[in-house]
């Protein structure tokens, strides 16, 4: 399991578990985390069933008659199960540095040792209570931080995957999905894809243009020959920290804070000097929260889960750390905050021609079509109840200067529809409706124009079409800029309804080149900005600013998320752009948590500090206040829990 300092394996990096080697205990580490709790629990069950009032049996003796044992197993405890405390903190020792795994090995290893002293003087009950009470509280330290070190590790890891089979040159009919990422290497078609960002109105594909895995093709075929791709990996399950920066760099601070406690505490509570080296043990060992470790990593468990209710499956709990940090957004526009198709804008029909005459004849041409028109204009006629008229043939021209599609009705009826210049060449007057279709074309618009040719050819109008918002687009921009986060909208081609989101993100599209997302990511890191890129269906983003990535509409199997090469990456099943500001607001609110949460386990010392200042040392008030201070930090953990969502299906119109 990683810890802290350990840096995200790339894609295609060998899973952890195809390597570990080891006892079967450290190969099955849930034996550690049950084992260590359960001597924790034992021994503090045992303490309290020996004060509790009104019992017909004493424990006492059998405890002090039994006391090297308990030792024994607390030594192999501490030592065994929390094996890698141990190491943590001698690595620190050697490189001269505290921080916060150091105290963490501190405080049980001082309990340990306190254990140990206490015993040689057991026949007293003072001594007796003392030290049982520093092996239960040692014991509780260690199985806390295996425990909090298992919940950060997530599943266990994935056997690396078999390297994708050889796939050879398919060819790609008219309507059909393109099955793989590849090269254009005989045919010609309108392809409606696009990366993340790009636009997902159609474009033009001939020999040695590239395509992309989930695009749709249009009406013409496709030869494709793939990509050659590195073998498939099992994505990193990246583990966060035990502990944050916070607690790191006030580490030095924290530990000389709990040395002059202990000195102070040891000279004001020992009745006799030779007992001051044990009670300022002891002392280190209370001030050491038992649930210290845990605070953190049931926090990171409760996310994940909550997480997974909106609709995330996180791939580690690193990235709960890394979008907590973010101040920026970075989203492909296509399939994140704008739909993956065209809409019916504007309708401009020519003299003495109804709309629907217009739409009806352009939805009759396009019946027989694949293209992205084709599918726009069908929505709108069938939303309106239109009728169309049934086809005896029609034919599809894709040129250089445009594409066209050409259709003779069972009525004799020959009609075109196509760009411009297309309908140009075929002997149609355009002239007539330039000015209303030119103020029309605001960014990311396109035009269809309409034409008779027999019996007699005439212009039958312009239709105007573009990209729509999703449902929530507006709110998830709304509330990332009161948030305070940075933005920006990748590509600007395309981009219906670009000026309103511009204002709601109160800055600027990115141009869909390279220069200009180089310059992008070279401007941000002057900042200090910390991005977060958003995609859709996990296409790459090149150039883009270095940052943890949210997949949106990437189908998710159990814990199966897409690798990211180099990144922390996020995926779900749903559209709603709201889900992005969901999952941020929820991974801010675990620095608020974790602040609380280290001090609930911190306030949860003082009665034990105050008994040993008082020159007591009851047993069963130490371990009670450090079984009440795990139940407090696990409810504040749960907390979490009642964060709502703002994001609800998307109701489709069509």
């Amino acid at each position: 399991m990683l810890e802290e300092g350990s840096k995200p394996r790339l894609e295609g990096a060998a899973p952890e578990s195809a390597t570990r080697t080891g006892p079967s205990w450290v190969r099955s580490p849930w034996l550690a985390v049950a084992g260590a709790f359960l001597v924790f629990l034992g021994l503090a069950g045992l303490i309290l069933a020996a004060t509790a009032p009104g019992q017909d049996f004493s424990l006492w003796p059998d405890l002090q008659r039994n006391y090297w044992l308990i030792a024994a197993v607390s030594i192999l405890v501490c030592l065994g199960f929390g094996k890698r405390v141990q190491i943590d903190a001698v690595t620190d020792l050697l490189n001269l540095r505290i921080s916060g795994r150091f105290l963490l090995a501190l405080g049980a290893d001082a309990g340990l040792v306190a254990g140990i002293l206490f015993g040689l003087e057991r026949g007293d009950s003072w001594h007796l209570e003392s030290g049982l009470a520093a092996l239960a509280l040692a014991d509780g330290i260690v199985a806390a931080a295996v425990l909090g070190r298992r919940l950060l590790a997530g599943p266990g890891r994935k056997p690396r995957l078999p390297p994708s089979p050889v796939v050879a040159a398919v060819t790609v009919e008219p309507g059909t999905l393109i099955p793989f990422d590849g090269f254009v290497i005989g045919g010609r078609s309108e392809v409606d894809d696009g990366l993340a960002g790009g636009s997902p109105l159609g474009s033009l594909r001939g020999a040695g243009d590239i395509v992309h895995r989930g695009a749709r093709n249009g009406d013409g075929r496709l030869t494709i020959d793939p990509m050659v791709e590195a073998p498939a990996a099992a994505p990193a399950f990246t583990a966060a920290a035990l502990f944050p920066k916070m607690i790191h760099a006030k580490a030095l601070l924290i530990f000389i804070g709990l040395l002059a406690l202990a000195v102070v505490l040891a000279m004001t509570g020992a009745a006799l000097p030779a007992l001051r080296l044990e009670l300022g043990l002891l002392v280190l060992c209370v001030a050491t929260p038992v649930a210290l470790g845990l605070v953190r990593p049931l926090i990171h468990a409760k996310v994940v889960r909550r997480a997974r209710k909106l609709g995330w499956v996180l791939n580690g709990t690193a990235v709960i750390d890394a979008l907590a940090d973010i101040s920026a957004l970075v989203c492909g526009r296509g399939g994140v905050v704008t739909r993956p198709e065209m809409e019916i804008v504007a309708i401009h029909p020519a003299i003495d021609v109804e709309a629907v005459e217009l739409v009806a004849a352009a939805a009759s041409i396009a019946q027989s079509s694949h293209g992205v028109w084709a599918r726009a204009l069908l929505r709108y006629a069938v939303s309106r109840k239109l009728r169309l008229a049934p086809l005896a043939e029609w034919t599809d021209e894709i040129l250089e200067t445009g594409f066209g599609l050409r259709a003779l009705t069972q009525g004799g009826q020959g009609l075109i529809a196509g760009t411009r210049d297309w309908v140009a060449d075929q002997g149609i007057r355009t002239s007539l409706l330039e000015n209303q279709a030119r103020e029309s074309l605001t960014t990311g618009r396109r035009a269809l124009w309409v034409a008779q040719v027999t019996p007699a050819p005439v212009l039958i109008g312009v239709i105007i079409g573009g990209e729509r918002l999703k449902p929530g687009a507006s709110e998830m921009c709304k509330n990332a800029k009161r948030s305070g986060l940075t933005g920006a909208l990748l590509d600007r081609r395309g981009a219906e309804g670009g000026a309103e989101l511009a204002r709601y993100l109160g800055l600027r599209f990115v141009e869909d080149d390279t220069l200009a997302r180089k310059a992008m990511a070279t401007e941000w890191s002057t900042l200090g900005l910390k991005p977060v890129i958003v995609q859709h269906r996990g296409d790459p983003v090149p150039d883009a600013p270095v940052g943890p990535r949210l997949l949106m509409g990437m189908p998710v199997a159990g814990d199966a998320v897409p690798a990211v090469a180099g990144d922390w990456a996020a995926a779900t099943a749903r559209e709603d752009p709201r889900l992005i500001l969901d999952l941020l607001r929820l991974c801010r609110d675990t620095r608020r948590r974790e602040k609380f949460g280290y001090l609930l386990a911190a306030v949860f010392t003082l009665p034990g500090l105050w008994l040993i200042a008082n020159g007591q040392s009851s047993a069963a008030i130490l371990v009670l206040a450090a079984l009440i201070g795990l139940v407090g930090v696990i409810a504040n953990a749960q907390l979490l829990g009642f964060v709502t969502s703002t994001a609800t299906e998307i109701d489709e119109e069509d």
